[in-house]
C-alpha cells in the first residue's frame, strides 16, 4: 500500500517558531546526562537556532511546547470505560518518557518458573513498545492538528499519529528497514542522545519481537499512521497473572483484563467452586481472597 504524501522541501522543524520565548530545562538535562551540551552555538548546529531565531525544532524540545501525546487504558474496545488515561505535554523528550512509564505501569507481566529459573514475559515487548513510541515521536507530522495517541486494551496497544507516509514508500519498504524521516533533524537529536540506534531499524526491531507470534499490523492514510501490537498473554494468561500477585481479587479487576460484567462473575462463580478463591462480603464490598 503507498500513500499519495509527499515530504516538503521546508520541513515544519526548519520554520521559525511562533513562539520565541522558550526554555530548554528537560532538554537540557537529558544532554547533560549524555554528556552534551546545549547551548547557543550547539542550537546552531543542531538548527534550533536559524538567523537568531528559534525554529520549530527548537519549539518541538522546548518546556512550553504543547502538542500532547494523549494516553488511555481502555477496559474493551469499545472504549466506553477507561481505566486510566495521561496527556503528557512539554520537550518531545518529556513526553517519550512520560509515554514510557504510562505504558510500562499497565504492561501486564506473567512469570513461569522454568527449572530453578524464573522467567518474566510481558503482554508487550519493552524493544516493540519503546521502538513504536519513538516512531511516532520522530516521524510524525507535527505541522498538522492532531496528536499522537496511545491506546491501551485488554489484547491490544495501539498508536496514531498524524502524518502519512512518503510517497515514493510503502509498508512493506517499512518492514524491511527502508524509509526516510520528514523531520531530520529531530531524528539526530534522538540518535545523537542514543534513543535510535541506528535510521531505518526500528519498525524491524518491533517485527523482530513477534517472531512466531500474531504480527503487528501498520495501516497509513494520508494522514495518520497507525500500529497495532497485539498482546503476548492470552486471556488465561493474564488470569493466571492476577491471581498470583494479588491478595484479594474483585469483579472489577476481571473486567480490567477484558471479561465482561457476565464473564467475570461466571469465572469467579468457576474458581470459587475450584476452590481457589473465598468468597468475602456481599454486594458492591464483595471481595474474593486468592488461596
Amino acid at each position: 500500500m503507498r500513500t499519495p504524501h509527499r515530504f516538503s522541501k521546508y520541513p515544519y522543524e526548519v520554520q521559525s517558531s511562533l513562539l520565541q520565548d522558550l526554555t530548554f530545562d528537560f532538554t537540557r538535562t537529558v544532554f547533560s546526562k549524555n554528556g552534551l551540551e546545549l547551548g547557543p552555538e550547539q542550537m546552531k548546529v543542531l538548527r534550533m537556532i536559524d538567523n537568531g531565531r528559534f525554529t520549530n525544532l527548537a519549539f518541538m524540545l522546548s518546556d512550553q511546547f504543547d502538542v500532547p501525546v494523549k494516553a488511555a487504558m481502555f477496559q474493551d474496545e469499545f472504549k466506553e470505560s477507561f481505566l486510566d488515561r495521561a496527556e503528557f505535554n512539554g520537550s518531545v523528550l518529556e513526553q517519550f518518557d512520560g509515554a514510557m512509564r504510562f505504558i510500562t505501569g499497565h504492561n501486564t507481566k506473567r512469570s513461569v518458573i522454568e527449572g530453578i529459573d524464573r522467567k518474566d514475559t510481558t503482554a508487550y515487548p519493552i524493544v516493540a513498545v519503546r521502538e513504536a513510541v519513538l516512531n511516532a515521536l520522530v516521524h510524525r507530522d507535527y505541522s498538522m492538528q492532531g496528536t499522537i495517541l496511545i491506546s491501551m486494551y485488554p489484547d491490544k496497544l495501539t498508536i496514531s499519529s498524524p502524518g502519512g507516509l512518503n510517497e515514493i514508500y510503502s509498508i512493506e519498504d517499512l518492514k524491511t528497514g527502508i524509509s526516510s524521516t520528514r523531520n531530520p533533524g529531530l531524528a539526530n537529536i534522538f540518535y545523537r542522545l542514543g534513543y535510535i540506534e541506528a535510521y531505518g531499524t526500528g519498525i524491524p526491531r518491533i517485527m523482530k519481537q513477534y517472531l512466531h507470534k500474531a504480527e503487528p499490523t501498520i495501516k497509513v492514510s494520508d494522514a495518520l499512521f497507525f500500529i497495532t501490537l497485539p498482546s503476548m498473554l492470552s486471556g488465561s494468561d493474564q488470569l493466571e497473572n492476577l491471581l498470583s500477585e494479588k491478595e484479594y481479587i474483585t469483579r472489577s479487576d476481571l473486567e480490567g483484563i477484558g471479561y465482561s460484567r457476565a464473564s467475570a462473575v461466571q469465572e469467579l462463580n468457576s474458581l470459587l467452586e475450584q476452590g481457589r478463591l473465598e468468597k468475602i462480603g456481599g454486594g458492591r464490598s464483595t471481595r474474593y481472597r486468592v488461596l
